[in-house]
């Protein structure tokens, strides 16, 4: 007798999930309805002054997808309460070349357009790499130029 209970047709198992799909839409229905006239009834009232029921019961029924939700994003960081206290980053100073330390930055320089005369460190061996590539003996550069890159980068090094 349970097995008779458990084997159904396909065509009474489908139905029996369609009219299950259709009371539970009918329930659902039914609740929305209800609470939407319980926030009519208080709008009426006077205890309900703004249209947030309204904006929340479209939200839930899909139509309306431009209502923000209450929570944070983790994306959205709020800034920090010192952050209007800090000063601005200071421009560095232009490096004083003597006449060596000047030939050298214009070596770089044509090998590397981005370079300026105010570099740090990490602006130098970028520079200095970039201009390598181009004048390296094995990428078809030569030994010459090579070396006069290296000792352009060692004085300009004394620099930083």
């Amino acid at each position: 007798m349970d097995s008779c209970r458990f084997n159904l047709s396909r065509k009474e198992g489908m139905s029996n999930f369609q009219s299950f799909a259709k009371t539970l839409e009918n329930k659902i229905r039914e609740e929305l309805f209800a609470e939407l006239k319980l926030s009519q009834d208080l709008e009426k009232s006077g205890e309900v002054t703004d249209e947030t029921g309204y904006q929340h019961l479209g939200w839930l029924m899909g139509q309306n997808s431009n209502l923000k939700t209450s929570l944070k994003s983790p994306c959205n960081y709020e800034r920090s309460p010192y952050s209007r206290y800090r000063k601005p980053p200071r421009p560095r100073p232009s490096h004083q070349f003597n006449e060596a330390q000047t030939q050298a930055f214009l070596l770089l320089k044509c090998y590397a357009s981005n370079f300026a005369e105010n570099f740090n460190m990490i602006e130098l061996k970028r520079s200095y790499r970039q201009a390598l590539l181009k004048v390296h003996p094995d990428k078809g550069g030569q030994a010459e130029d090579f070396w006069q890159v290296r000792n352009a980068f060692t004085l300009l090094k004394s620099l930083v």
